[in-house]
């Protein structure tokens, strides 16, 4: 691989004895360098769901299975053909839910799940999808929390009690400092940020155990450096404080401890 970024993730997992299984990102062709092409790929999707072409029949796919017991909110309002003007897309979508009880999937204006699972139980009953959230092949079956607009979730499973997959593991929160720290524990709420990609990966770290470990990306350039890029969406004239104004937006991704920790230069 030519990519320096890429080869520096090879040398941190040779390092930490991470044996790489398998990534649940990209299709037929990809290759690590697409990366870079993440916030392209996330305007095509977003300029899908708010093409003003598509009709409310169009949006609500005859594909999508959900149950009677599970309601679609968009905005606060139970989602129907009275709200024609709704921007949202539901396509390839199987809900499954217990027969008791209800449930509840609440969408904002350009929120959309494509090709993708959710799963409810007694103790995850409501999906919130936040404003301009996508959600492509994502097999989602606990607690989910977006924050911030713009954001991409692909090929993410969430899926704890799953024999197969096992736990989701995410950075863990540092209580001393207030920084999210280099280090993984298994969660059971899922956090996604907006301006990220969010997938999924297999990892067999040194004492031999698979985990479903979070992977996220800024949609950004990767080929410009850090510092350029948050002084150019934050609008602030020093680098050092753009990092910093950009970290709260981006807490797993900018400012982890051991990590991802600002230095000039």
């Amino acid at each position: 691989m030519k990519d320096p970024i890429s080869n520096v993730a090879i040398r941190y997992l040779e390092d930490k004895k991470v044996r790489l299984l398998g990534i649940n990102y990209g299709g037929d062709g990809a290759y690590c360098n697409d990366i870079a092409n993440l916030g392209v790929y996330g305007k095509i999707l977003r300029d899908t769901v708010y093409d003003v072409r598509l009709k409310y029949e169009a949006r609500m796919d005859n594909t999508v299975r959900i149950p009677e017991n599970v309601t679609v909110y968009y905005e606060g309002k139970i989602l129907s053909e009275d709200a024609p003007e709704a921007i949202f897309l539901l396509k390839n979508l199987k809900v499954e839910a217990p027969e008791d009880g209800e449930y509840e999937i609440h969408l904002q204006r350009g929120s959309a799940i494509i090709n993708s699972i959710i799963r409810f139980d007694e103790e995850f009953t409501e999906l919130n999808v936040g404003e301009d959230f996508i959600f492509v092949d994502c097999e989602i079956a606990a607690p989910i929390a977006c924050s911030g607009g713009g954001g991409l979730a692909v090929a993410v499973f969430h899926t704890p009690e799953d024999k197969t997959r096992g736990e989701t593991y995410d950075y863990r929160y540092g209580n001393t400092n207030g920084l999210y720290v280099a280090e993984y524990q298994p969660v059971k709420k899922l956090d996604l940020y907006g301006g990220e990609t969010t997938t999924t990966m297999f990892m067999e770290t040194a004492d031999g155990k698979i985990r479903n470990v979070v992977v996220r990306s800024l949609n950004l350039d990767y080929e410009v450096p850090i510092g350029r890029e948050c002084i150019e969406v934050t609008e602030e004239e020093d680098e050092r404080r753009a990092f910093h104004k950009m970290k709260k937006n981006h807490p797993r991704l900018l400012g982890v401890e051991g990590l991802s920790e600002y230095s000039a230069g």
